[in-house]
């Protein structure tokens, strides 16, 4: 079973209002422990308490907003998510899931759309029951918190003239 993770081995703990990253990262591993028993207002409710008490501490420490991003996932928090990674890294994402399909592949679990001035990510409700769900929520938690990562693709063409 995927263990859960704290800021990445080694780092030096930040101090925020006296709470360092090790406390906030064990509140987080309690956020997913909730929300693997299905107890999704519990994780919803920890996380909650996570962003808005810590959030400077988040936004300035990227393993901790990773492992953020993945228990809001888990508890599938959308709106705090999105409110977070607009503080943490300026970008608007947006997110939805979709029902189950039965002919789904990894692959396809998650799906991202690029909007003109926001990203798209659409999950199929099956992410969550994935053997690999751990894995798979990580790893797309590393990525909608990479700084590194443009907002959007470059457009293939250019944006319409306005006349006036």
């Amino acid at each position: 079973m995927h263990g859960v993770s704290g800021p990445s081995e080694g780092s030096k703990p930040v101090q925020n209002a006296g709470i360092d990253s090790a406390a906030v990262g064990r509140k987080l591993g309690e956020a997913r422990a909730h929300a693997r028993v299905g107890d999704l207002l519990a994780a919803r409710l920890v996380c909650a308490e996570i962003v808005l008490a810590h959030k400077p501490l988040l936004c300035s420490d990227p393993a901790l907003l990773t492992a953020t991003t993945e228990s809001l996932v888990h508890a599938r928090s959308w709106h705090l998510l999105e409110h977070l990674l607009l503080s943490a890294l300026g970008r608007t994402v947006r997110f939805a899931v979709v029902p189950e399909s039965v002919s789904e592949e990894p692959a396809h679990l998650i799906r991202r759309t690029d909007a003109r001035d926001h990203v798209i990510y659409v999950a199929s409700a099956s992410l969550f029951t994935h053997p690999e769900a751990d894995v798979l929520i990580e790893q797309w938690s590393r990525t909608l918190t990479d700084s590194s990562r443009p907002t959007r693709r470059s457009p293939r063409t250019r944006p319409a003239r306005h006349n006036g």
